[in-house]
């Protein structure tokens, strides 16, 4: 199969996870890294590729989330930490309600776990 245009990916949080991510992406040409949110200072601005400790691949990170949801991208992968009282869940509902398709690792799917808010806004 020949795929005439890369799928678009961001990632939110790329640490230890979203780092890996990175770099599987960045070798695949089906997927093209189109921006990352970061949360550190000193991780704001950097190409993706130098973050992850790869080539620049011409697409800086941001802190800036306004910026990131204005990232024209086909699927935003979550990597953030998820932690009792965390952002986490606010984090999955601006994405949505922005109209970004997401994916992530964390349990999700496991609806009882989560708060009733969220239930609802799904």
């Amino acid at each position: 199969m020949t795929i005439n245009t890369p799928y678009h990916v961001a990632v939110w949080g790329p640490g230890d996870v979203g780092s890996v991510c990175i770099r599987g992406a960045i070798r695949r040409p089906e997927l093209e890294v189109v921006g990352a949110y970061v949360y550190g200072e000193h991780k704001d601005g950097v190409d993706i590729g130098t973050l992850v400790g790869k080539d620049p691949v011409g697409v800086a990170a941001t802190g800036n989330l306004a910026q990131f949801l204005a990232v024209d991208c086909d699927v935003v992968i979550y990597t953030a930490l998820d932690f009792p009282g965390g952002p986490a869940e606010q984090d999955f509902l601006t994405l949505i309600k922005a109209g970004k398709n997401v994916i992530t690792s964390l349990p999700y799917s496991y609806l009882p776990a989560r708060s009733e808010d969220f239930k609802q806004a799904l």
